[in-house]
């Protein structure tokens, strides 16, 4: 995925003012500890999130079989220049 270089150079001239503002809690941290790499990884790199899921064993007893009923609610974002 290619950033376009106007968008890329914005990113240059604002990424601080948006990552650094924002605190972690605990142990948590970036990916990565360049600022301007956090921030492309947040505003242009796709990005999957599982928000919640029903009817999973625990992963200690989870075998290979077919469930009769699974629930995973998620999140999926593209990048902005990516049609949906």
């Amino acid at each position: 995925m290619v950033i376009p270089g106007e968008r890329y150079l914005e990113a240059e001239q604002s990424y601080k003012d948006i990552v650094l503002d924002f605190p972690f809690i605990d142990q948590t941290q970036r990916v990565s500890q360049d600022p301007f790499i956090t921030y492309i990884n947040r505003a242009w790199k796709p990005q999957l999130a599982i928000l919640g899921a029903d009817n999973l064993p625990i992963a200690k007893s989870a075998g290979n079989v077919l469930r009769p009923k699974t629930t995973i609610k998620f999140s999926l974002r593209i990048p902005p220049t990516l049609n949906g």
